[in-house]
């Protein structure tokens, strides 16, 4: 008899709203040029990082100084960065889709035959 249970249990539909859209944003992945250029860019601002600290740690800089000096390369260095990775990605959403300027069937200036 146990064997011929019915089940009443109902998923929410949210709940299946919700899986939908998880499965969709795991998916997505950011172009390769894009992804290499962050990866390129997180360890060009992780080794000016360890650079500055380096330096500042063997001249004997004060925890100010050193503090000042990493800081603001850090976020320099990253504002371009971020900067140019957005100005990457922009372009490649885009896909080439602006047009080109439409040239004008008819020459602005007559041609010597043309003149009387």
């Amino acid at each position: 008899m146990a064997d011929k249970e019915i089940s009443l249990e109902r998923q929410d539909p949210a709940e299946d709203a919700r899986q939908a859209d998880k499965s969709k944003t795991d998916d997505a992945k950011a172009p390769l040029l894009i992804e290499f250029f962050i990866t390129v860019s997180v360890t060009i601002v992780v080794a000016v990082f360890l650079i500055v600290a380096g330096i500042s740690l063997v001249t004997g800089a004060s925890l100010l100084d050193f503090v000042f000096r990493t800081g603001i390369s850090t976020l320099v260095l990253g504002w371009l960065l971020v900067t140019t990775i957005r100005q990457i990605s922009n372009a490649m959403r885009s896909g080439g889709t602006a047009k080109p300027p439409e040239e004008s069937t008819e020459s602005p200036m007559p041609v010597s035959s043309e003149v009387q």
